[in-house]
Formats: structure tokens, C-alpha cells, sequence
């Protein structure tokens, strides 16, 4: 149970207000296309949801709250019926994301990725 709740405290985030939940969603998938742009770097086959051109946010978001973060709230809330709010929150933001039409400006903000700075050893130690 403490391990489901632990998870249910990560995911939390689908739960808030819709604006916060934006903001966590994109920095969420900026994680994920950071691991799509090494694993393109490599040669390597890109991993699920990882891919910056061609995963959308704003649709596959609200498949993830509906298919996995929802479920868990509701079987947290068969445990714990006062969590039922936050089944409530989840499928407000569903809602909110489906509706949701993904700006240029959403767009640009993982589009482009950010750029790496290597770091050049030059042989010399302070």
C-alpha cells in the first residue's frame, strides 16, 4: 500500500488545477524527449512518448491521465473514499486536455531542443 501511495504522490501533479498541470505535463515530456534526443544520438531505436516531432502533448496526455493515473486514484479512493475528489480532479483535466488545442508557442517549447553544451577537457588541472 505505502508503495501505491508513494506512486499516487508522483502522480498527484494530474490532479491540480489545470494551468499547474500544464506546466507539469510539459516539463514532464521534456524529460522524456531529452531521452528521445540522446537515445537519436546514439543510433537508438527512440523509446514510447519520447520522440519530440512526433508526439503531441496535448493528445496523449489525456489518454495517460484516463489510462493510468485516473485508475490509480480510483482504486486509492475504494481504500480511502475522501480521495474521490481527486478522481474528480483527474477526470476534470481529461476533460480540459481534450478541449485543450496546443498553441505554437506549447509547440516550440519542445520542438526545438534545448542546446547541449559538451564540455572540452583541455588537458589542464587547477
Amino acid at each position: 500500500m505505502l508503495e501505491i501511495a508513494l506512486r499516487a504522490a508522483v502522480m498527484s501533479k494530474s490532479t491540480r488545477a489545470f494551468g499547474i498541470q500544464k506546466q507539469w505535463a510539459y516539463l514532464e515530456f521534456e524529460e522524456l524527449f531529452s531521452q528521445g534526443d540522446m537515445e537519436k544520438s546514439e543510433h537508438f531505436d527512440i523509446s514510447f512518448l519520447s520522440d519530440r516531432e512526433a508526439t503531441n502533448i496535448a493528445q496523449v496526455r489525456p489518454i495517460f491521465v484516463q489510462e493510468v493515473i485516473k485508475p490509480l486514484f480510483i482504486s486509492l479512493s475504494e481504500v480511502l473514499p475522501q480521495l474521490d475528489t481527486l478522481v474528480k480532479a483527474c477526470q476534470s483535466n481529461i476533460e480540459a486536455w481534450q478541449k485543450y488545442k496546443e498553441t505554437v508557442e506549447d509547440r516550440d517549447r519542445y520542438l526545438v531542443p534545448p542546446v547541449q553544451v559538451e564540455m572540452v577537457d583541455d588537458g589542464k588541472s587547477d
